[in-house]
């Protein structure tokens, strides 16, 4: 009878451990769920992005094909405005 009741009790603690151990795994799983599903949101997100940057790009590449190159022959500092005025 106590040979039984140790078993008994022995059984008892090992499905609450894995009781518990199954309930963290779900809690796990979740939570894995959760940031994949986060994950493939930021993903889409980011690929709209680089999608719009493309279409960004080819608009102002295909808008002005002409460079300009400037010599600084003399030493002078061109300023940012100065190339502004010129441009337009």
């Amino acid at each position: 009878m106590i040979y039984s009741e140790r078993t008994e009790s022995a059984l008892r603690h090992e499905n609450a451990r894995l009781n518990k151990e199954l309930e963290d795994a779900q809690l796990d799983l979740d939570d894995a769920r959760r940031s994949r599903r986060e994950l493939q949101q930021k993903m889409q997100m980011a690929e709209l992005r680089i999608g719009q940057v493309s279409i960004d790009y080819d608009t102002i590449r295909s808008r002005n094909p002409y460079i300009i190159i400037l010599i600084d022959g003399d030493g002078m500092i061109v300023r940012y405005l100065q190339l502004h005025k010129f441009s337009n």
